[in-house]
């Protein structure tokens, strides 16, 4: 069934006569303990989730892993990475031991990012990141640029019912480079922080906190604390 998206539609429906498309019923979840229990029952398709976080958090390595978790499953997965080379993401993979195969790439505007996606019957888009986006003639790095590309990956999430996972950076200052302005946009909204524990010697990596602070589908506000070690998340 196809989710059609009246943006601009003048036509009054009854809500009662408004059919919710079968694969919205259903939940998919990452087999992460941590991830699954703040999305409750699963990720929803059709959803888009903004993940934000200090520079240095772990986003990207969070985001390999549920790659990696959704790849366990036989889902096509698709991680593409402008903050690294594809060589430098073979290699963290390596080192956080992810077994499972997923796509990579390089691509840095999300025209093609979303033609590919089709061509591959792609099932869970993580873009890493927001900032290093084009979108059509726009260049990156600004925040016409990153509505855009978030538009744009919202109408081909929801017409194509597939998961998908923007990265946005969060400036050293702690205000929001760029993606603060686009929260209301999307379905969900996850941030991760450093440990703000200046005493805190629980592990040489620190500790990390990871809160869903927006969630249309579901209860927010269910922090994980977190310990980031060189083979990845664990939750204390």
């Amino acid at each position: 069934m196809e989710l059609k998206i009246f943006n601009d539609s003048k036509d009054f429906i009854n809500v009662h006569e408004v059919e919710i498309p079968e694969e919205m019923n259903q939940r998919i979840k990452t087999g992460i303990d941590f991830v699954d229990q703040m999305f409750g029952e699963g990720f929803v398709p059709g959803n888009v989730i903004l993940f934000t976080g200090d520079p240095g958090a772990g986003k990207s390595t969070l985001c390999l892993q549920i790659a990696n978790a959704f790849a366990s499953q036989n889902i096509f997965t698709v991680f593409n990475s402008n903050e690294e080379h594809i060589i430098q993401v073979k290699k963290s993979v390596d080192r956080l031991g992810l077994k499972h195969p997923f796509y990579v790439s390089n691509s840095s505007n999300i025209d093609n990012v979303l033609k590919q996606c089709k061509q591959n019957e792609i099932k869970v888009l993580i873009v890493d990141s927001l900032q290093t986006m084009g979108s059509g003639k726009l260049e990156p790095g600004n925040f016409k640029t990153m509505k855009s590309v978030t538009q744009k990956v919202i109408q081909y999430t929801k017409e194509n019912f597939i998961i998908s996972i923007l990265i946005g950076h969060v400036n050293k200052n702690g205000s929001y480079g760029g993606p603060s302005g686009l929260k209301h946009l999307t379905d969900a909204h996850l941030h991760l922080d450093l440990c703000s524990n200046p005493n805190c010697i629980v592990c040489e990596c620190g500790t990390r906190m990871l809160n869903l602070e927006k969630f249309r589908f579901g209860v927010s506000n269910q922090p994980q604390q977190l310990f980031l070690m060189p083979q990845g998340f664990k939750k204390i």
